[in-house]
């Protein structure tokens, strides 16, 4: 292999990363979507469960807050025991051995349909106190948990569902923003010396090939031996052939026989359909193999830069 005279410096070649965007959908975004679902779901199905519970079999009609408390004050009343829990009252018949679930409104009537109200009689003092006063009546200090939890879930869902909405648009509006920032970018695949490497061993055949490259191995592993004899690397090695002869495995092997990074690309990715955009990629590329010398840098197809491949010309050549 002839050496180079046209440059005192070695090259520094790197190879860039593509720009995957479907790598980096798993993140954050993913698991506020998750906890999100389930918080949903966990309040549509205790939402059921209050419908269920509150309006099946048991459903009972209106009863006016007056009429308990004449009955509950009677001595030979129907009911047997009243008991307030919160803004919920239990009343238990004599004659029947189910109970009536209720609540009271502001307007002094008790309902089951489990809205939270603030319970008061005609003085606007608290109905657990005042029913407090008949001996059959009792109060209970038990939390209404479902109550709570569907009055906490009205308020966050909400918020939640306007976080979410925005944080989407606010993603989609920076993957624009990411994809136009990175038009000019190099879209080069690295494969990196910490990954599996492919060897000379990994080729079958083409001997005289690997003879000419193991100088260009033993330079990259050992660059001093070679600038002390005053002997330079070559710009590049142009590797020609048909489809499917081992060029590109050919030229992995080199960069794992050296140990560094190796960057695939394509020409046509050089081409320009917009000016300044081919140029732009390759300044990129070059800018980051500096970088991260020593490493290579393969270019396939690269009769397409500059549009020099034909509809005639063969793939891979």
């Amino acid at each position: 292999m002839n050496n180079s005279n046209t440059d005192s410096n070695r090259p520094k070649i790197k190879f860039v990363k593509s720009n995957n965007n479907k790598s980096k959908k798993n993140g954050p975004s993913n698991t506020f979507r998750s906890i999100f679902s389930t918080l949903l779901l966990l309040v549509l199905s205790l939402a059921f469960w209050n419908y269920v519970t509150g309006n099946g079999e048991n459903a009972h009609k209106e009863v006016p807050l007056s009429e308990v408390i004449a009955e509950a004050n009677q001595e030979n009343g129907k009911i047997q025991e009243i008991n307030v829990s919160g803004n919920n009252l239990t009343i238990t018949y004599k004659d029947q051995k189910a109970k009536k679930y209720s609540k009271k409104d502001g307007a002094g009537t008790l309902y089951d349909q489990g809205l939270t109200v603030k319970c008061t009689d005609k003085t606007g003092n608290d109905a657990a106190e005042c029913l407090k006063k008949y001996p059959n009546i009792t109060y209970s200090d038990d939390i209404d948990l479902l109550g709570i939890i569907l009055n906490i879930a009205s308020f966050v869902i909400p918020i939640a569902l306007a976080v979410f909405l925005f944080s989407r648009m606010l993603g989609q509006a920076q993957s624009v923003n990411k994809e136009s920032m990175s038009f000019g970018k190099s879209r080069a695949k690295l494969y990196g010396p910490d990954k599996k490497r492919v060897l000379f061993t990994d080729v079958a055949g083409n001997e005289a090939a690997k003879q000419d490259l193991s100088e260009i191995v033993d330079f990259l592993k050992n660059p001093k031996k070679y600038e002390k004899l005053g002997a330079k690397i070559p710009r590049g090695v142009l590797l020609a052939g048909d489809p499917g002869t081992g060029k590109t495995l050919m030229a992995r092997a080199v960069a794992g026989e050296a140990n560094v990074p190796f960057f695939s690309i394509s020409g046509s990715e050089f081409a320009e359909m917009f000016v300044g955009v081919g140029a732009s990629r390759v300044r990129d590329l070059f800018s980051k193999a500096k970088k991260n010398a020593p490493s290579i840098i393969f270019i396939d197809e690269i009769d397409a830069v500059a549009h020099k491949r034909d509809s005639r010309g063969g793939a891979g050549r």
